[in-house]
């Protein structure tokens, strides 16, 4: 009796271990590399979803910045342009900043006289006026009806061009590139103008400024000394 129990006991010990074996082989076939490599890249592919995700949302939030129908726009320049002699012996331009009063926007501009020989400015100034991407801004410039007479600036002296326009209310909107040309000197300003309409921008409120005038015309004139 005691050897049968024995040789039980045995027997139920090494059916154990067979079954601890069976096991142990079977959780190993259930889990191969292959399977661990995919279970281990799917945060990389949530992140990625989250990156891609992330980066929709930045650029949907850049689109809200304001823009206006045509792409790229500045804010208000805070400090002036002097006119300078470097690179040249003829005339100079330089640009003040733009001053804002009921509507209206106000900048002077610098002539610099850097040759030996008084110039007098006998021919009108010409301006151009586009965005920052080169498009063309139509806006119609004539001489003030109280401008003075043509000035004639001596070797190292300038004169003033004051400009004035009704504002069209934002800095997108129109033009923000400024280029004046006299006596076969040119300058050129990048600023937050308020000046001209978009072309084509199907937009009422841009058809006058908040005290009904057109932000498409503009003047200039020599100030009385």
């Amino acid at each position: 009796m005691g050897r049968w129990r024995g040789m039980r006991a045995a027997a139920g010990c090494a059916a154990a271990v067979a079954l601890l074996a069976a096991c142990a082989s079977t959780a190993g076939s259930r889990i191969p590399e292959a399977d661990v490599g995919e279970t281990a890249g799917a945060p990389d592919s949530v992140d990625g979803a989250s990156a891609s995700a992330a980066g929709e949302a930045d650029s949907s939030g850049a689109s809200e910045q304001p823009s206006g129908p045509l792409g790229g726009w500045v804010t208000h320049r805070e400090s002036a342009i002097p006119a300078s002699c470097d690179g040249t012996s003829q005339l100079a331009i330089g640009f003040g900043i733009v001053d804002a009063a009921t509507g209206s926007r106000y900048l002077g501009v610098e002539v610099l006289n850097c040759s030996d020989a008084p110039v007098t400015l006998s021919e009108p100034p010409t301006f151009a006026t586009e965005t920052l991407d080169g498009v063309e801004i139509d806006v119609e410039w004539e001489a003030s009806p109280g401008s003075a007479s043509a000035p004639t600036i001596g070797p190292n002296e300038s004169a003033t061009i004051e400009l004035s326009w009704q504002s069209n209310g934002r800095c997108e909107r129109g033009a923000q590139v400024l280029e004046v040309t006299i006596a076969g000197a040119s300058g050129r300003v990048e600023d937050c103008l308020q000046l001209g309409n978009d072309p084509g921008w199907d937009d009422p409120a841009t058809a006058s400024d908040a005290y009904g005038t057109d932000p498409t015309t503009a003047s200039w004139r020599y100030p009385a000394n």
